[in-house]
């Protein structure tokens, strides 16, 4: 019989594996919206909060440069691939604010990446919503939008709580505790 792993096991392989997730968050993707090599990239930087962060940065920022090539063209299959396009940004989107959850949780200092992302978010939205509304991607647009939105609140609390903790844990040392 196989024993039970404990939860800081668990919570270690999600933390250091990227892919790792429920079976029913899986079964509910429609594709890996990560390379091989992105995904070895942001393992790599599985314990570097800021280079990580980045790094999904960087990675939804070349879908979003791809989706902005892709708008305006007139292909018989651009609405599915638009589609496709959303899925993927809202999942990647969806891991980078797991991640900022678990980074928040820990205290890591990240308010220079939280600038960075501050300024994407806008940039997103405005490629998101060039497309001219479509069935076949309306509701992948708004799931997208919706992952912006989540995003962005999340990015400004974290601004005002790491900013706050961080000037109370200076404060702190220089009172000599």
């Amino acid at each position: 019989m196989r024993s039970a792993a404990s939860p800081v096991v668990l919570s270690l392989i999600l933390l250091l594996h990227p892919r790792a997730e429920c079976g029913a968050q899986q079964a509910g993707r429609a594709l890996d919206p990560l390379t091989d090599q992105e995904t070895e990239e942001l393992r790599d930087a599985a314990t570097l909060p800021v280079p990580r962060v980045e790094l999904y940065i960087k990675d939804i920022d070349e879908r979003m440069d791809a989706m902005r090539r892709l708008i305006g063209l007139d292909e018989p299959n651009l609405p599915s691939e638009l589609r496709r396009r959303y899925q993927a940004f809202t999942a990647l989107a969806d891991e980078l604010e797991d991640n900022l959850d678990t980074y928040d949780d820990q205290h890591a200092d990240l308010r220079k990446a939280l600038k960075l992302l501050t300024a994407k978010t806008a940039a997103w939205t405005a490629v998101v919503n060039e497309p001219r509304p479509d069935a076949v991607y309306d509701i992948q647009r708004k799931e997208a939008v919706v992952a912006i939105q989540a995003l962005q609140e999340d990015t400004r609390q974290m601004m005002l709580s790491e900013t706050k903790y961080f000037a109370e844990r200076k404060k702190s040392r220089k009172n000599g505790g």
